[in-house]
């Protein structure tokens, strides 16, 4: 009768969500999210600290298609655990939570909030997460959907999520006919990972006639998403349009739409004349009176060069047979294309291998993301997913690069991970002289 007693009382304190040894509690920011919001989900756990590691079991964390994790760096990981902290076992690997308060940890997560399935059920349901013996409550959230905008070809659409945009020149001088560097960051709390780039090309005011403008990848810099533009001016009186943004905000479940106003760019006619700015005599003259021009170039070029002037008008013709080359390459060899393109990556990306003195995992991660930008023609980020997903594109087997460098962050990190992974580069790249 005592050892019935026993059973009874554990399971009644494993259904509501306790052990004999601690707690467990599944909590969330907002239980009526939006599709497309980036929500809160907490996990507090309330158990003694141990030495044997507890199993944990989230749901839906890699099999669920409507949810996608976007951990935070709320795991320590190490040779020497923190103290008191709550060792758990996840995926094969053991790591410590560090306490919030005696006897208390907090595991904090993002989810990624998806369209509802095939059923159209708004309603979905997390959890419950298990942690060693103890099981917590499930969440029960309600997905809406956000109202519907009408279609704006002048308006850059952000998604969902509360966003701050701001821009950048480098430099905010520049020289009619060269290049400049414009950065645009988007700030502010939502899924930014899925933000596209503004379509400047297709925007009022970026026209070709105005501006040429080359797109660089996508990247991220202190936790903002950074879009990158070598912007090379074609006019002096060129001015820098405004940029229209709408995203719509969960917390006030209404769209917001503004306007950014970018830095004004000085644009000067060339380099003799940095000191006069746009709208002075010779810059007006240069840019709208031809006989000035004619007359300049009668006066002060020799004649010796009328027969280079006479090889720039050429220039045009060369470069469209370029173009139509690369074109037919592209519809009528395009693998042979590719080829090329895999062994120029890999040139690079062994040079960059070379000149380095170390091999710090954000380093090789950098050095892999852009040898696969380069062999797909098109950017990919530095995050797991990216590289996981792209690394059996490549002619290259660099899974192993990627295994150790996920010992490396995820694991003790010891020499022998980081000799590992030397040898793993040496060998995919083939690399005749490393770095020590």
């Amino acid at each position: 009768m005592q050892l019935w007693g026993v059973l009874l009382l554990l399971v009644s304190l494993q259904s509501a969500g306790q052990s004999p040894s601690g707690s467990v509690v599944l909590s969330t920011s907002r239980n009526h999210p939006y599709v497309g919001e980036v929500i809160e989900l907490k996990l507090t756990i309330h158990s003694p600290p141990g030495s044997i590691p507890l199993n944990l079991v989230i749901p839906g964390l890699t099999a669920d298609e409507v949810w996608r994790f976007l951990f935070d760096s709320w795991l320590h990981q190490g040779t020497t655990p923190p103290a008191n902290a709550l060792p758990l076992k996840w995926h094969g690997r053991v790591l410590y939570v560090s306490p919030v308060r005696p006897g208390e940890y907090e595991l904090r997560w993002k989810a990624l909030v998806g369209a509802p399935g095939d059923d159209n059920n708004p309603t979905r349901r997390i959890g419950p997460v298990q942690v060693g013996m103890m099981t917590s409550n499930p969440l029960t959230l309600e997905i809406e959907r956000p109202p519907l905008q009408s279609p704006s070809p002048n308006t850059w659409d952000l998604g969902v999520g509360n966003y701050r945009v701001s821009a950048q020149w480098l430099p905010a001088e520049v020289v009619l006919g060269e290049e400049t560097l414009l950065s645009i960051t988007v700030d502010g709390a939502g899924a930014k990972e899925n933000i596209t780039p503004p379509p400047l090309r297709t925007l009022p005011g970026w026209e070709s006639d105005r501006f040429l403008l080359e797109a660089l990848p996508a990247g991220w810099k202190n936790g903002n998403r950074l879009f990158r533009y070598l912007v090379r001016p074609r006019q002096l009186r060129a001015t820098v349009p405004p940029l229209f943004i709408r995203f719509f905000d969960p917390e006030r479940s209404a769209s917001v739409t503004q306007t950014i106003t970018l830095p004004p760019l000085s644009i000067l006619a060339a380099k003799d004349v940095r000191n006069m700015a746009p709208g002075s005599m010779i810059a007006d003259a240069l840019s709208h009176l031809p006989e000035f021009r004619g007359k300049s170039i009668e006066q002060h070029v020799p004649d010796h060069w009328s027969t280079w002037l006479n090889l720039l008008l050429w220039l045009p013709v060369v470069w469209s047979g370029i173009v139509v080359g690369r074109m037919a390459l592209e519809r009528f060899a395009p693998g042979w294309l590719q080829e090329r393109r895999w062994e120029q990556a890999e040139r690079l990306a062994r040079t960059r291998f070379k000149q380095s003195e170390s091999f710090p995992t954000q380093h090789v991660r950098s050095i892999l993301a852009a040898y696969l930008s380069n062999g797909l023609a098109r950017p990919i980020d530095e995050d797991w997913e990216s590289l996981s997903i792209h690394a059996p594109l490549a002619p290259r087997p660099i899974q192993p690069i990627l295994t150790h460098l996920q010992e490396l962050e995820f694991g003790p990190g010891d020499e022998q991970a980081a000799s590992q992974l030397h040898s793993a580069v040496k060998e995919v790249f083939q690399l005749q002289e490393t770095a020590s």
